[in-house]
């Protein structure tokens, strides 16, 4: 192939890559404001199949824009003339796959995924999917052009590379908690980590302030509380995710009696009688506070629902 014809070849590459590049982030961008399922639609089973492989693929975007950053650094300290068009074109690919299964995962499961910290992985997974498709097209005319416009496919890499560190750190807080990374971090790394406090994240309770249920939840309950019936359905929607046989977070378990009677790394859950149990303490405290129960980005109790819990807990906490 003549070198006229090669560069008449890219040039016809770039110009189909970005005609469908545009319309795959049209189509990233739609998502963003228009769901493809109305509220009380039933999701088909396929795409709460394709939802679920979501934690599979996500790592495909990530280690395939690794590499390409690697092979741009090569480029640079090594003089390689490897070509990073392609692996770019997969990283694109994998991203906007990785983007629509999470999407489709929030949308066969809303109950389960809400919450700030979940809307803002959501919409930086679409960006980022965009990004790198973005950037792929801008490659291809960088190719076709002989090199000219480098900068501009950098710029757009590197906003490719931070929009999948922020994305990813929020995928990981909604999976493992905000402070996984920091629990255990040795000082002074753990202080320089961990951002101050605000002041409204460490509640003071006085002895009349003790953390109750709210007040549009706070009625008499008619019948006796069972943990068969009322409390344990809870903690199997709410609880056991994170801590039942499959993952026990805090080396806690909450999907049997006598699992929350043994207890986990910070001691029992609750003690029978006690409004001060720290399982109640945590289901209370404001959403954004770190130490809240279940996680931001998880399925919340609703307020009978921790009516429920507080009327079995202050009540004995009998397993009947």
């Amino acid at each position: 192939m003549t070198e006229k014809s090669r560069s008449r070849y890219s040039a016809l590459f770039a110009a189909v890559l970005t005609v469908g590049g545009l319309s795959v982030m049209s189509g990233l961008g739609a998502l963003l404001w228009v769901p493809i399922f109305g509220e009380g639609w039933p999701v088909p089973e396929w795409f709460r199949f394709f939802g679920r492989l979501h934690p599979v693929v996500l790592h495909l975007p990530i280690g395939m824009l690794t590499l390409v950053v690697l092979m741009e650094l090569g480029r640079i300290f090594r003089r390689s003339s490897a070509s990073t068009l392609w692996p770019m074109f997969f990283t694109a690919i994998s991203a906007v796959v990785a983007a629509v299964f999470g999407y489709l995962l929030w949308q066969s499961q809303p109950e389960d995924y809400s919450g700030e910290l979940l809307e803002s992985h959501l919409r930086l997974g679409l960006v980022f999917a965009g990004l790198t498709v973005l950037t792929v097209v801008v490659k291809s005319w960088v190719e076709a052009a002989g090199g000219r416009g480098a900068p501009c496919y950098w710029v757009l890499l590197l906003a490719s590379g931070g929009a999948m560190t922020v994305a990813s750190h929020d995928g990981g807080s909604i999976t493992h908690g905000k402070t996984f990374l920091t629990d255990e971090a040795p000082e002074p790394l753990k202080s320089w980590m961990t951002p101050p406090p605000k002041a409204t994240e460490i509640p003071v309770w006085s002895a009349e302030e003790q953390p109750h249920p709210p007040k549009e939840a706070q009625s008499v309950v008619d019948v006796k509380v069972s943990y068969l019936k009322h409390v344990q359905p809870i903690f199997d929607a709410k609880c056991v995710s994170c801590h039942g046989p499959d993952k026990a977070k805090g080396k806690l378990r909450m999907d049997s009696y006598e699992w929350l009677v043994k207890g986990g790394k910070e001691g029992p859950a609750f003690e029978p009688g006690d409004e001060d149990s720290n399982l109640l303490f945590r289901v209370h405290l404001p959403l954004d506070d770190e130490e809240h129960m279940p996680p931001e980005g998880k399925k919340q109790m609703t307020a009978e629902e921790i009516e429920w819990v507080t009327s079995w807990i202050l009540g004995g906490a009998e397993n009947d």
